[in-house]
């Protein structure tokens, strides 16, 4: 499959996997033999929207219509009239979160797609340079706009902060502050305000205590000060996993239980990989994405 440059989005679905590759496309996967069981291509830009996707039908000046699909039976469930295309999407319990690319965010009763809150003026980046729109942490979503990041608090999209920052990409809980990761390396905000605690523009990765360097170093962190608090070592993190090469030997390790979850013998490196926890993707070079399956 085309990556296209772009590192893979792995989720999964009830039994299924979904692969999103930049926003480009989206796919549904087979876990056990990687058959595609859907594809976006009649709806482009299918977004993942946790365990859902959400679908856009476009119709011209008019705007068009918003769906949902159900990734377990790879089938829609409703469709309604929108005004603007989506470009980020998340689901709770009996909702879903569907922002749209002039600023308005809808929250639909996730069985049926009608409306159930409408909230405006968010400001959101143009979702079509191949970063996320959209970071959920918990109860937290986090929208990413040119130069700025909204914190919206789930599932009616509550407006508690608008902070100015670089172009991010991820937020994840740390300790009691949320680190972001993105254009500027990695940030602490304040939860309750976004101000500022710290920054490090080494790190370009978050997990569990560990960040991540663009030069390919791992190192504990103390998220409340950013101070590194143990040895470096080789390596780069995929959600909650440490990968590290040895030679041609490539360790999948679970970062909370220093358990080996997996190996294998290959040349070159891993880069840009995903983790669901139970699946690892990675761009295998060309115009490919290689899917593993952990022990």
């Amino acid at each position: 499959m085309d990556g296209r440059g772009f590192g893979p989005q792995l989720h999964e679905v009830g039994p299924n996997l979904a692969l999103s590759l930049g926003g480009v496309w989206t796919s549904l996967l087979d876990p056990a033999t990687g058959t595609e069981l859907w594809n976006d291509h009649e709806y482009p830009g299918a977004i993942l929207a946790g365990d859902l996707i959400v679908l856009w039908k476009d119709g011209g000046t008019g705007g068009g219509r918003l769906g949902v699909l159900d990734p377990r039976t790879a089938r829609p469930v409703w469709w309604h009239a929108a005004r603007s295309v989506p470009i980020a999407a998340t689901a709770t319990g009996r909702h879903v979160q569907v922002i749209s690319q002039d600023g308005t965010a809808v929250v639909h009763a996730r069985d049926t797609g009608a409306k159930v809150l409408e909230v405006g003026g968010i400001p959101v980046g143009d979702g079509f340079d191949g970063r996320p729109v959209l970071s959920v942490a918990g109860d937290l979503a986090f929208v990413f706009g040119r130069g700025n990041v909204t914190a919206l608090r789930l599932p009616m999209l509550d407006r508690l902060w608008t902070t100015r920052m670089g172009d991010a990409t991820e937020v994840n809980r740390c300790g009691t502050r949320l680190c972001v990761t993105g254009s500027a390396g990695l940030t602490a905000l304040d939860q309750q305000n976004g101000n500022v605690v710290w920054s490090g523009p080494a790190w370009v990765a978050w997990h569990n205590g560990l960040a991540a360097s663009r030069s390919g170093q791992v190192a504990p962190l103390d998220p409340e000060t950013g101070a590194v608090t143990g040895p470096e070592m080789s390596g780069w993190l995929a959600g909650g996993l440490l990968l590290r090469r040895s030679g041609e030997e490539h360790y999948v390790i679970d970062t909370v239980t220093g358990r080996i979850r997996g190996w294998q013998r290959a040349a070159g490196g891993w880069l840009r990989c995903t983790s669901t926890g139970t699946h690892l993707a990675c761009p295998a070079g060309g115009d490919s994405v290689t899917v593993w399956r952990l022990s």
